[in-house]
């Protein structure tokens, strides 16, 4: 029955990976076995439930046969070719097969990471760093599927390029990831990039803040409702020059001011409006990266 092409045929090595002797083999143009295990002086339960080696293929095939029942269970959506072909090429003669060894020793860890890479595919394509939602406002959460084993880093910034908020990970090959980014409600509205780096590779995705109703990072004093001269108080989204303007309710500049900030610093200005009338304006505050307006009403 193993001469079946569906049926995994095991022979038997050593500890050290030589082929037993009463190892059966197949004839050249067919690879049978398809691959080997320790099935010569292979440890075994023993009478008294003390440990005692035995010979035989009869040991190297169960033990391969666990192994794969433990490979398939971590993929159940798997059949069991696409599994028996994954643990073919992980073996270690693989691309030199013989009809003594078949393909050779498998290694299960390859295994697995060619079947994680397959269903990460199928699960997420060529998109393996996600983020939602889109736009987001106090939150944002998302997934990667790690490119290295070793050191991975997750990084929000602002549209400047300035580094926010930093999540490390110790990563393996393939496998995925969650991270959140909690807390965000005071960052102002505008463009934002979730960056995923390694020291192979990186990936950028673009999301944007929307502001929750009635929230605003710029504050007026006395307030959206003025009699004379007001105050404004922000706290810098970005570092660089910006300018707030003071409006018409048809658009037209009344007033600007200029300034240099550095992201996250806090600073304040004043308008003198005791030559305004009464009625609707605009603060508008502009950037390289964004906008923002703020209804006003002078009583």
């Amino acid at each position: 029955p193993s001469d079946s092409d569906s049926v995994c045929a095991v022979g038997a090595v050593s500890n050290a990976g030589v082929i037993a002797s009463f190892s059966s083999y197949g004839y050249p143009g067919k690879i049978k076995p398809n691959i080997v295990s320790v099935g010569l002086g292979t440890v075994i339960a023993g009478s008294n439930n003390q440990p005692v080696t035995g010979n035989g293929t009869s040991y190297s095939n169960p033990n391969v046969a666990g192994l794969i029942a433990c490979l398939w269970q971590a993929f159940p959506t798997f059949t069991n070719m696409q599994i028996l072909d994954a643990v073919y090429k992980s073996s270690d003669r693989y691309t030199m097969p013989t009809d003594r060894y078949g393909y050779g020793l498998p290694n299960f860890k390859t295994a697995y990471r060619l079947l994680k890479r397959q269903l990460n595919l199928t699960t997420y394509g060529p998109n393996w760093l996600v983020v939602a939602p889109n736009p987001f406002t106090s939150q944002i959460t998302g997934t990667f599927v790690a490119q290295v084993n070793g050191n991975a880093r997750i990084e929000l910034l602002n549209a400047s390029g300035q580094i926010l908020f930093t999540k490390p990970f110790l990563t393996e090959i393939e496998e995925v990831y969650p991270f959140t980014f909690d807390a965000l409600d005071a960052l102002p509205g505008g463009t934002y990039q979730v960056k995923y780096s390694d020291s192979l590779s990186s990936r950028t995705v673009t999301i944007e803040k929307t502001l929750l109703a009635g929230q605003q990072w710029i504050r007026v004093s006395p307030g959206t409702l003025f009699s004379n001269n007001i105050s404004v108080t922000f706290t810098a989204p970005e570092t660089g020059t910006v300018a707030f303007r003071l409006l018409s309710v048809n658009g037209s500049k009344l007033a600007e001011k200029q300034l240099t900030v550095s992201q996250g610093q806090t600073q304040q200005i004043s308008f003198s409006t005791t030559s305004f009338a009464k009625g609707v304006y605009y603060l508008q505050y502009v950037s390289k990266t964004q906008q923002q307006v703020v209804r006003l009403l002078k009583l």
